[in-house]
């Protein structure tokens, strides 16, 4: 009976201790998927600064700034014809939701 007793008990501290490890390794990856705290705002603060002027961004930013703010502010790489010039963009979702609010009918020029 006292075999059994420590098979048993051999059992539950073996599954404790993995139980363990698992509660380890989430709490690790809960950590590191919330973001610290004020984070959050930053990253609201800078999307809503290009979004009040991708232009200045653009303009005096450096070539990586600058291929950044044509990849946020389009769907896809602006076209050129050699006899009409530049396409018309499509223009990403949060200016088309800026469009939208803005009521009037305005274009995005380069």
């Amino acid at each position: 009976m006292a075999a059994v007793w420590k098979a048993v008990i051999s059992a539950y501290e073996t599954r404790l201790a993995k139980l363990e490890r698992e509660k380890f390794v989430l709490a690790e990856k809960e950590a590191s998927a919330l973001p610290p705290k004020g984070r959050l705002e930053e990253f609201i603060e800078l999307s809503l600064r290009f979004l009040a002027s991708p232009w200045n961004i653009y303009a005096n930013g450096d070539y990586a700034t600058r291929q950044t703010v044509l990849r946020l502010a389009f769907v896809e790489p602006l076209q050129y014809n050699r006899n009409q010039g530049y396409r018309t963009p499509e223009i990403s979702f949060p200016f088309k939701v800026l469009e939208g609010i803005s009521g009037e009918k305005k274009q995005m020029v380069l």
